[in-house]
């Protein structure tokens, strides 16, 4: 047996792509977005998985099989004609209730903040400067299922202020790993990128959809707005690369600095090849 893992990465907008982290930017209106990728392989899901995701933003997730939007999936959101509730739901954790109802058996993997916190608060001490909000794993419960190749499989990410409400937009990542029993004749990393995501502000009611990250990267770079250009569709690879990477990053560190190594992260991505 081979274990592969996958990462299911987020839409890497024209602003993530010149950011030095790769963070793409989320307001503080509570939200729901989503993407949808296709699976470069195929296997059974091994449990334990993990998200990680910036959680003074975090507001959970889903991740589900198959292609839907909240409108197709829940009939969520302004002016969706489907069979979904009667009237919208209050706020964001009535919406994620409605999504997670709807998806049923195609449910794959969500957190529980019940099972462990994604943050704590601790006393802060003026003396030594510790305290305050810290991010925590949280829990991540994904059922042993079957992936199949080429399949569609969507995220549900909800973003919601818990704390620094002062810094808008935000910094964020939202990136779900997991083990998969592949059965390639060694270990891989696939690494997942959409093409397309949507965004539903549920306060504002601005709904979104299928918004086309091949457009947007066009519409940046005749604008001058290069960054680090498109990072859509997939790559795989072996699983012994990134200890790799994270030698060589390390050792630049050491040579030439942390804030230039940052610097000459986007020129890096530039290299990577990826399939459609």
């Amino acid at each position: 047996m081979t274990v592969d893992v996958y990462a299911r990465r987020y839409p890497v907008t024209p602003v993530a792509a010149r950011d030095r982290l790769t963070r793409y930017p989320v307001s503080n209106e509570p939200a729901v977005w989503w993407w949808t990728v296709l699976a470069p392989r195929g296997g059974r899901i091994l449990p334990p998985a993990w998200v990680h995701s910036h959680r003074a933003r975090y507001g959970g997730l889903l991740l589900v099989e198959g292609s839907y939007s909240p409108c197709s999936l829940a009939g969520l959101g302004p002016n969706c004609t489907g069979s979904g509730l009667a009237t919208p739901p209050a706020g964001l954790a009535e919406a994620r209730r409605a999504l997670r109802e709807a998806a049923g058996s195609s449910l794959v993997c969500e957190d529980d903040e019940q099972l462990a916190p994604s943050y704590v608060r601790l006393p802060e001490d003026p003396r030594s400067g510790t305290g305050g909000y810290y991010d925590r794993p949280g829990s991540l419960r994904c059922e042993p299922a079957d992936l199949s190749r080429g399949a569609a499989y969507t995220v549900f990410s909800f973003s919601t202020p818990r704390w620094a409400r002062g810094v808008d937009p935000f910094p964020q990542h939202t990136m779900l790993f997991m083990y998969v029993d592949g059965s390639a004749s060694e270990s891989e990393l696939a690494e997942t990128f959409p093409a397309s995501y949507g965004r539903w502000g549920v306060e504002s009611g601005e709904y979104r959809d299928s918004i086309d990250l091949h457009e947007e990267h066009a519409m940046a770079a005749a604008q001058g707005d290069v960054g680090a250009g498109e990072m859509i569709g997939y790559r795989i690879s072996p699983a012994s690369e990134p200890m790799q990477w994270l030698a060589d990053g390390l050792a630049k560190l050491l040579r030439v600095g942390f804030v230039k190594t940052l610097a000459e992260a986007p020129a890096a991505w530039r290299q990577r090849k990826w399939e459609p």
